[in-house]
């Protein structure tokens, strides 16, 4: 009789700790998705802080460099416009592959966003190309003087704007993460010790 009392305080012991080890199981992986949750938003956002980064880079490097060196001569007219066609090629290439690294709403939202700027630019490679057709420097300078900033800055400011968000937003998510990362240690630190106790 005192052999079956021992016995059933073993067995229910054994069943209260192997109850809190799976509740302490499905609490750490439910946090763990939470966490994982919050990790790929701030992928995401790095992801585009980057893709954002290399619009402006491309622009930079290809359109700009080639403007002014046309500009000032240190290039040829059948340079720039050997490299115009890529670097309107390169930016259209790495303007779609932003847009297709978001999610629909969010390309909706951005392609408003920047609707006006990239006219900008558009209207830039346009009159560039014209420009670098009729080889004229003066007139090339006078773009380069007047209207090349007008053009463009629209857009670089638009892009800085949208990177601040960007970033905003990753270190929201950041301490989206810690918080769920502490809140669900402390779950599961009580837990244990109540399993303990």
């Amino acid at each position: 009789m005192g052999g079956q009392k021992i016995n059933a305080r073993l067995t229910l012991t054994i069943v209260v700790q192997l109850v809190i080890l799976v509740a302490i199981g499905l609490i750490a992986y439910v946090g763990m998705n939470r966490i994982s949750g919050a990790v790929s938003q701030i992928n995401q956002s790095v992801t585009e802080q980057a893709s954002l980064g290399r619009l402006g880079e491309i622009l930079r490097a290809d359109l700009l460099t080639v403007v002014n060196s046309v500009a000032r001569g240190a290039s040829t007219w059948e340079q720039g416009n050997a490299a115009l066609p890529a670097a309107k090629a390169n930016f259209e290439k790495g303007w779609q592959a932003y847009l297709d690294s978001l999610s629909a709403g969010e390309r909706e939202r951005l392609q408003n966003t920047f609707k006006a700027p990239l006219s900008g630019i558009n209207d830039t490679f346009a009159e560039v190309e014209k420009l670098l057709a009729a080889r004229d420097r003066g007139r090339l300078n006078l773009f380069v003087g007047n209207d090349l900033d007008e053009l463009i800055n629209p857009f670089f400011k638009t892009l800085l704007a949208g990177m601040a968000q960007t970033e905003e937003r990753s270190t929201q998510d950041l301490k989206t993460a810690q918080n769920t990362s502490n809140t669900f240690t402390v779950v599961i630190a009580v837990i244990a010790l109540l399993g303990i106790g």
